[in-house]
């Protein structure tokens, strides 16, 4: 009896099982039936798709400002394992995730600073904000937004980070950015 109200109610909600189909059923007629909405747009969809899958199927939304990047950047993400320790670097990339943290000895005690990586077109790095330069270049900080960091590597983890001391939005980049010769 259970089965039987469980398969009842399947067909009242227009539930197919795996086994068998719902009679009189005219499928090719089903989209006459499905609301009239218009089309998701290029950024919506790749938020989507990052939400949904975790990665982006139809494009990078870096790959818009690819050429943009790659003028003003020094390095990109797999250079930076080339590095020395505190050498100065300028990369561009998106901000996929941020993590804030209250510090907890030295001089900066009790002062919030943030972690955030930092995703470019060949991988990415994480990059620490300290607390002086979180609350200049803290309203920065958004996922997804696209940003170049200025920065200090620091080769003492395995993989090597970046310690920034400035952010600087997209649209800022020709104006306070020397491009390469």
């Amino acid at each position: 009896m259970k089965n039987g109200s469980a398969i009842a109610a399947d067909r009242q909600r227009g539930q197919l099982n795996l086994f068998g189909q719902i009679a009189n059923r005219d499928y090719p007629r089903d989209y006459q039936y499905l609301p009239d909405v218009a089309p998701w747009s290029e950024e919506q969809m790749s938020a989507y798709e990052k939400e949904v899958l975790g990665f982006y199927v139809t494009s990078n939304p870096l790959s818009r400002c690819a050429e943009i990047i790659n003028i003003y950047s020094t390095h990109n993400c797999s250079h930076l394992g080339q590095c020395r320790q505190n050498q100065s670097v300028l990369i561009g990339g998106m901000i996929t995730s941020k993590r804030s943290y209250v510090t907890k000895k030295g001089l900066n005690t009790g002062r919030k600073m943030a972690v955030f990586m930092l995703e470019d077109l060949q991988g990415q790095v994480e990059v620490v904000l300290f607390p002086d330069a979180l609350e200049e270049y803290g309203q920065y900080l958004v996922e997804d937004k696209v940003i170049f960091v200025k920065g200090k590597v620091d080769c003492r983890k395995e993989k090597p980070n970046i310690f920034a001391d400035e952010l600087l939005i997209l649209e800022e980049a020709s104006e306070k950015l020397i491009a390469k010769v």
